[in-house]
């Protein structure tokens, strides 16, 4: 019971982690253009 909550608890931090970093990647790429759109 202990090591099933284990690697679901694993697999979960894994699936948030690998979206927060997509999510960090996508809104810096969006405030890239944006500088860009205000400067040019």
């Amino acid at each position: 019971m202990i090591v099933d909550l284990n690697c679901d608890l694993g697999e979960g931090m894994e699936n948030l982690f690998f979206l927060s970093l997509l999510i960090s990647s996508i809104s810096l790429l969006l405030f890239l253009i944006l500088f860009q759109w205000f400067i040019f």
